[in-house]
């Protein structure tokens, strides 16, 4: 799809005006575009669109009106968000981003997303993770 076109050609500028125009035109988002959308975020370093992103797909107050030109609702993907799918990004906006207060205040909003249960040890991993030292390169070592 062309989320996909955009967001394999790093134009994630490009990509959310897509997404924005699905929106409009009520075409309800599915996982696929959530995760390439966010992944792109990421990558990019964008973790405020990210975290809009997430909002939106949440159904939280405090998205980008943007992402919801149709109300919460049409933002959502059917069948709702997973936990391993909230995690993925709330650690890419934490440690990839820098960005831990904007995923810590997501990830205490998200605990009250209903249906949704979230590990409650997810800032300890991500405080663990920034503590942990990047293992030795082998580059002096004989073959």
């Amino acid at each position: 799809n062309l989320v996909h076109a955009c967001t394999a050609h790093g134009n994630l500028p490009r990509a959310l005006e897509v997404f924005e125009q699905m929106l409009g035109e009520r075409v309800r988002p599915d996982m696929r575009t959530y995760t390439l959308l966010l992944r792109s975020c990421i990558s990019s370093r964008a973790a405020t669109e990210a975290a809009g992103l997430l909002r939106a797909a949440a159904g939280l107050g405090g998205a980008p009106s943007r992402f919801l030109p149709c109300g919460s609702a049409g933002a959502q993907p059917k069948g709702g968000l997973t936990s391993e799918f909230v995690t993925e990004f709330l650690e890419g906006i934490a440690l990839t981003c820098g960005e831990e207060d904007l995923a810590l205040g997501l990830l205490q909003d998200l605990k009250g997303v209903r249906g949704l249960k979230l590990d409650s040890r997810l800032p300890m991993a991500w405080l663990h993770a920034q503590s942990v030292p990047p293992a030795e390169s082998n580059e002096n070592s004989s073959v």
